[in-house]
């Protein structure tokens, strides 16, 4: 086996994931705890907030409830992606998801706080969603099947808003992440560079 084979192999273990679970199953059982209380102006600008609500859960079953959707979902996107890829989507999805849900505090009030990696789970659900409607439309033709999966995440997306409104900013951006991908064309996967590999290209 050479050496291009090798790398594609080693492509498909989902090493993101699950050393993503593992990490934060750690940290947990070693009593480290993050759940703030409230927000200030200052904490938009301060990485613990960021670091703290991605990897310390408020408890066992949270760990449980968001490893039982990360684990799949991410185990989809790493195959139809890489494990880069996935990486990228965790953390720039629970960036920006954390800004909007800090703002939301700030602004009308809403006492929803980012904790153990939800928001980035929800974006890693969306932008594997969106990642699987597109190999399906470059592998099997299917054009309408990338409209139905924004339909499906639309519906999600609206009913989640009704019950954490962190998620829904993590599948929103996750999706919107994503959708760069699926929808870019050559050109415009030129200038993502070479720190992942752009979706559309794996599909082919």
């Amino acid at each position: 086996m050479g050496t291009k084979e090798l790398s594609d192999t080693l492509s498909y273990l989902p090493v993101t994931v699950v050393g993503f679970a593992a990490l934060t199953g750690w940290l947990h059982a070693s009593g480290i705890e993050y759940y703030p209380e409230g927000h200030a102006v200052v904490d938009l600008f301060h990485p613990a907030v960021y670091v703290g609500s991605l990897f310390f859960h408020a408890n066992w079953a949270h760990y449980q409830g968001n490893i039982a959707v990360l684990l799949p979902f991410g185990l989809l996107l790493t195959w139809l992606t890489n494990n880069r890829h996935v990486l990228f989507v965790i953390f720039v999805s629970h960036f920006f998801a954390t800004v909007f849900l800090v703002g939301s505090f700030l602004t009308v009030g809403v006492a929803m706080f980012g904790v153990g990696s939800s928001l980035a789970v929800y974006g890693v659900m969306g932008a594997s969603v969106l990642a699987a409607a597109g190999y399906l439309r470059d592998t099997k033709g299917w054009n309408s099947v990338v409209g139905g999966a924004l339909a499906f995440l639309t519906f999600v997306y609206t009913v989640t808003v009704f019950v954490h409104l962190g998620h829904a900013f993590g599948l929103l951006f996750g999706t919107v992440i994503e959708s760069f991908h699926v929808f870019g064309t050559d050109e415009d996967m030129e200038s993502v560079g070479n720190e992942y590999t752009p979706t559309i290209r794996r599909y082919r």
